[in-house]
């Protein structure tokens, strides 16, 4: 069997053990990326709040006493770095506060809970404006060090005569950290090209050149066959129906 066919072989075999992950993506790369969560996508937290809000006819912010939730959904190790509260804030005695949070989501055993992240309150008192967190440096994780798996939303306090227009937050992809052991001999924890060769592993992107004992070959050409399965598993290509 040719090399490029066993590399080839071996990146298949490699993919076909991981589990399946769901990529929720405006683009990749690890540049800054914004999303956008809108006032329509905030729910009231309960039903005396459900009938005190209104919809502004020409903003269409929300306004109304109480909570308000949104979800948010970013990829597994996403970084948010910022998040800016768009209201309307006209009244110096009170204020529209956004609240990201961790929500634990627990199997038989183990104890619910939440807790915020980071907070924003709007301070301008001047009618529609923008605040912003201190720039913010936290990881998405979609489990905990104990095996709890997570979920994340936005919470956001308001008051009658305040509105809430929606929150952005700014966020970016990061390459994996390098896992305790090196997947292959060839490739040494902690060398130049390490880290991403071990994130195209863990994404199921490549299996190496070589099983037994595992190889990478990091010096060999590439051949055209073995980069459209690099592209291929890594765009997640599929045919139309």
């Amino acid at each position: 069997m040719a090399k490029g066919t066993a590399r080839l072989l071996v990146c298949a075999l490699a993919v076909s053990a991981l589990p399946a992950a769901v990529a929720r993506a405006q683009s990749y790369g690890t540049g800054d990326q914004v999303l956008t969560i809108g006032p329509a996508e905030f729910q009231p937290g309960d039903w005396l709040t459900a009938g005190r809000f209104t919809r502004g006819s020409t903003d269409r912010y929300i306004y109304g006493c109480c909570d308000y939730f949104a979800p948010l959904n970013l990829p597994d190790g996403a970084v948010v770095t910022l998040m800016c509260l768009y209201a309307y804030d006209a009244d110096p005695e009170a204020a529209v506060q956004a609240t990201l949070q961790e929500v634990s989501l627990p199997a038989g055993g183990q104890s619910p809970g939440y807790g915020p992240v980071a907070s924003v309150a709007t301070t301008f008192d001047i009618g529609w404006g923008t605040v912003c967190t201190s720039p913010l440096s936290y990881v998405v994780h979609s489990s905990d060090a104990i095996g709890v798996h997570r979920a994340h939303e936005i919470e956001v306090e308001s008051h009658d005569s305040l509105g809430l227009g929606g929150v952005r937050i700014t966020w970016h992809r990061q390459v994996s950290p390098l896992p305790a052991a090196s997947s292959f001999d060839d490739v040494a924890l902690g060398s130049q090209y390490s880290q991403f060769i071990e994130a195209l592993k863990a994404a199921g992107i490549t299996g190496g050149c070589q099983a037994d004992p595992p190889l990478y070959c990091p010096d060999r050409p590439i051949t055209r066959a073995e980069m459209a399965v690099y592209l291929s598993l890594a765009l997640g290509l599929h045919w139309a129906e």
